[in-house]
């Protein structure tokens, strides 16, 4: 066991399952600490996500007080001041997942360099995707402009991997806190009570995207190409603040769609495939992030 502490940088990864960073922090430390950077100023006018926000942090606090790990949130406006202060104490080894939007890995190099210049042990995993980016292109080399080959190429490639051993978080010998001035999740809550209502509709947890997949697959999933398309029908999945948040994993949704072999659950794969397509658009034509691809 390493004697020095571990930190795990949470970001979108609220689940114990497929959370590689974590799984490796608890498995090298006795000690291990998770913390959450909260940037007050991205969430300015973004009240529901405040709501998300808090409540998984609650949610996955509690989890990990079973586990005897710490969860910390500190509020900062720049993650590289953060880290420039961190440092300094050399007393840890640092592991985190990989969010795959271009300003994300920008800064995971500068974050890679530096720990890298100051001899800090770090260890960086694949975050919530199905491949890396980097994985999938066309045969000369280029990155894919059009969809229907890019997820034939992706597809295949994930489901001819040998699949990794399941891994498990253990349990640490001793809870500890390391960062000073931080902040709890109450304080992330918007500031008028509308959620309230909210609550009856949402649980942001693991355990509830879980549920929420399985119920898909088990009543909606037959008639999903049809009724995705009609508001007033509850044709959908209503995955996607779990999978934005790291709630569930999109492996952990593969597998559980591969024990149903029918049209209907490919074409829901699909949607998968379009999310995984446009994190290898983003990165590759960066610009996407604020005009369209195309001027036509």
């Amino acid at each position: 066991m390493d004697k020095k502490i571990g930190l795990f940088w949470l970001r979108d990864d609220f689940r114990f399952a497929k959370n590689n960073g974590l799984i490796e922090a608890t498995t090298n430390h006795d000690q291990v600490v998770v913390f959450y950077l909260y940037k007050k100023d991205t969430y300015k006018d973004q009240e529901a996500q405040k709501w998300w926000l808090s409540r998984s942090l609650l949610n996955f606090r509690k989890k990990l007080n079973d586990l005897n790990i710490t969860l910390q949130i500190i509020e900062t406006n720049s993650f590289k001041t953060f880290f420039e202060k961190l440092i300094k104490k050399k007393d840890f080894t640092i592991y985190w997942n990989k969010v795959y939007e271009p300003d994300y890995l920008k800064f995971d190099e500068y974050l890679l360099q530096t720990l890298e210049s100051k001899k800090i042990v770090h260890k960086r995993f694949k975050g919530n995707a199905l491949n890396e980016i980097d994985e999938i292109k066309k045969s000369d080399g280029t990155p894919f402009k059009v969809f229907t080959p890019f997820w034939r190429t992706a597809e295949k490639f994930y489901s001819e991997k040998i699949p990794p051993k399941e891994k498990k978080i253990s349990k640490c010998a001793k809870k500890i806190k390391y960062f000073k001035n931080i902040i709890n999740e109450s304080e992330i809550y918007p500031y008028k009570n509308w959620f309230k209502k909210f609550e009856k509709f949402w649980d942001p947890s693991e355990e509830s995207a879980l549920r929420e997949l399985k119920n898909f697959l088990n009543s909606r999933v037959n008639n999903y190409s049809v009724n995705r398309n009609f508001p007033n029908t509850i044709g959908t999945s209503k995955l996607s603040p779990y999978i934005k948040h790291g709630q569930i994993h999109v492996e952990t949704i593969w597998e559980e769609c591969s024990k149903l072999k029918n049209i209907s659950v490919s074409k829901f794969l699909a949607e998968i495939g379009w999310r995984e397509f446009n994190h290898s658009l983003i990165n590759y034509f960066p610009y996407m992030c604020n005009k369209n691809y195309s001027k036509k």
